[in-house]
């Protein structure tokens, strides 16, 4: 969390607020309000409103990186940009119109499943899709889901009553190249990053009117100061040697800090297992890891080969499976 006085009082308190296991909970206030989001994200069957999950979470993601990354909101912009087309790019001349009947084959299949199931009692695929039309059917403006014309498409319907179901399914089932569609992927990608950026802001907004700083800050900070020379001198009268533990999970911002330490110590020693990197959720790199580990000199690497924590036979057993993997 960041330090400082207290805001419980404050109506229009953080949008994020960052705990000191730097896990992030977002609180929709100052203007910023995913309601708008609902009709997009039902379409796309993604949750929008609880926080780990769906559209919250992959704004947090966002972020999470970013701040990794050391990226700022023209970063995001650039990077939405990149992200539509990289989508696009994979549908590329394969996009087509949205059929402008869709809702009228939906209420017509319906209707002719219901008449055969006057006749004699629908079972089986023909029963759910009968179902689940009528659960459309029901709704404002007949709204569906993509998931839903998905699984419409995928029905197993008996010889019987195939001839009622081939018109529909024959459109629905090149759902995901219609216009619409791509659409609604390149809105929600836009409404990530965009919302992302506004989280941003205000965050920075709030830490800079009440003089605060979290744990990315001061990481930034850090390295500002490594470009002053009275620093760097400083720095390096008072210290000799850095250690660095858990180096596995190192972010590309705290790279770039223990390479300027080590520029300036006269000994640097960095321990990291990349077995066990755990923190790449929140923007750490094992290819980083990997990388540094490639440009070192033999001399310059030793192995920890003695576990004193484990019996002989859990080390065999752990170094078995990931030899596998």
């Amino acid at each position: 969390m960041p330090s400082g006085r207290s805001t419980a009082a404050n109506p229009s308190v953080p949008t994020i607020l960052i705990s000191t296991r730097r896990s992030v909970s977002v609180q929709w206030v100052d203007g910023i309000d995913l309601t708008q989001a609902e009709p997009l994200c039902y379409r796309l069957s993604i949750e929008h409103s609880v926080v780990g999950k769906g559209l919250i979470q992959d704004i947090l993601r966002v972020l999470e990186l970013s701040n990794a990354w050391s990226l700022k909101e023209a970063d995001l912009d650039t990077a939405l940009n990149e992200s539509q087309a990289q989508h696009n790019g994979r549908f590329e001349g394969l996009v087509i119109p949205t059929p402008e009947n869709i809702q009228q084959l939906l209420t017509d299949t319906r209707q002719l499943l219901r008449e055969a199931n006057a006749v004699t009692e629908l079972k089986g695929k023909q029963k759910e899709l009968l179902d689940k039309l009528e659960d459309i059917h029901l709704r404002d403006d007949h709204a569906y889901t993509w998931a839903e014309l998905n699984t419409i498409a995928n029905y197993k319907i008996a010889q019987a009553h195939q001839h009622i179901c081939d018109a529909l399914q024959d459109d629905v089932k090149t759902h995901d190249l219609w216009e619409s569609f791509q659409q609604d992927i390149n809105d929600y990608i836009a409404m990530v990053f965009n919302t992302a950026k506004q989280l941003m802001s205000a965050y920075q907004t709030y830490k800079l009117n009440l003089g605060l700083i979290d744990f990315n800050d001061m990481e930034q900070y850090m390295l500002r100061l490594l470009e002053h020379e009275g620093f760097r001198a400083e720095f390096a009268d008072r210290f000799r040697l850095v250690l660095v533990d858990e180096f596995q999970d190192t972010n590309p911002v705290q790279l770039r800090i223990f390479r300027a330490w080590a520029e300036l110590t006269e000994q640097n020693i960095w321990v990291g297992d990349v077995k066990q990197a755990i923190y790449g959720f929140r923007g750490t790199d094992v290819e980083l890891v990997k990388e540094v580990i490639a440009g070192l000199e033999a001399e310059q690497i030793q192995t920890l080969d003695t576990s004193w924590r484990s019996r002989r036979e859990l080390v065999a057993a752990a170094n078995v499976l990931f030899t596998r993997a």
